[in-house]
């Protein structure tokens, strides 16, 4: 099947937060169908999250088994249950940004592994917030101990005011070595250098054989950037921020207006 206007396109990749899922939260109606009708006329759906792998299969549920599953921001990739690749931060880096934000009184740093998410203490404000991104969480004292027998692959901090204004400028001197990243309003991502949504996006495209031009991908944020920009039909949200509208071809409605399944259903008839 054939996007309108566009190479046959055999890969879909979406955002979740503020790209697929409504300001509620609540996944688009019809969406697992989709995914399933959208694999038996041989394309593939990338849910590609800044979230945890076991959150993303506690808010998907029946979708995340046709789905290929790109989480915490490209730094892990699995399909079919299983990890398939984990970008493992050093543990001199983890202490580096740790020492880095350890006298920020608002923000809180947490270890995101392919087991768990790990973080030694956090305000009402970030709890109630890492609830909705981690679904497999282990908070207190000796949490980044246990993190030891993890592979960690993101490093996420919170902050209870702004990620821009109090985090980024204590981490942005890592660029060179290390990925920081903001994605979200209260919350900075660091992965390895090069690892972002884009390229965990490769990975797949390669391991399918799928070239740019035969996917489409839709996101919102900064985050998202990456991956918009590989894909011959890249789509940013009405909602999304002015840095990601300019570097798309497409604009699709809000995802408060449904847009990543309106935009699916207009393309491909079948759905």
């Amino acid at each position: 099947m054939e996007a309108r206007g566009s190479k046959r396109i055999r890969l879909v990749a979406a955002d979740v937060d503020g790209t697929l899922v409504d300001s509620a939260k609540r996944v688009p109606a019809g969406f697992a169908e989709a995914v399933r009708r959208l694999r038996e006329h041989g394309i593939r759906f990338v849910i590609a999250s800044g979230r945890q792998y076991w959150n993303v299969l506690e808010t998907f549920g029946p979708a995340a088994d046709d789905a290929i599953i790109l989480p915490e921001n490209g730094s892990m990739l699995i399909d079919g249950g299983e990890a398939t690749y984990a970008s493992r931060i050093p543990d001199a880096a983890i202490e580096a940004v740790l020492d880095a934000v350890r006298d920020i009184p608002t923000a809180y740093p947490m270890l995101s592994g392919v087991k768990a998410t790990y973080v030694r203490r956090c305000s009402a404000f970030c709890a109630s917030e890492m609830a909705k991104y981690y679904a497999r969480r282990i908070v207190g004292e000796d949490a980044f101990a246990q993190a030891k027998d993890d592979t960690i692959c993101k490093i996420a901090i919170f902050d209870d005011e702004s990620s821009a204004r109090n985090v980024w400028p204590a981490v942005r001197h890592f660029a060179e070595r290390y990925h920081p990243v903001l994605s979200a309003d209260n919350w900075l991502d660091v992965m390895n250098q090069g690892v972002d949504k884009g390229s965990g996006l490769r990975v797949i495209m390669d391991r399918l054989g799928v070239e740019p031009e035969e996917c489409m991908a839709f996101g919102d944020y900064g985050n998202d950037i990456g991956m918009l920009r590989i894909c011959g039909e890249s789509y940013a949200m009405a909602n999304a921020t002015d840095d990601v509208k300019s570097i798309c071809r497409h604009i699709a409605p809000s995802n408060d207006d449904d847009g990543v399944m309106r935009v699916l259903r207009r393309e491909f008839p079948f759905l």
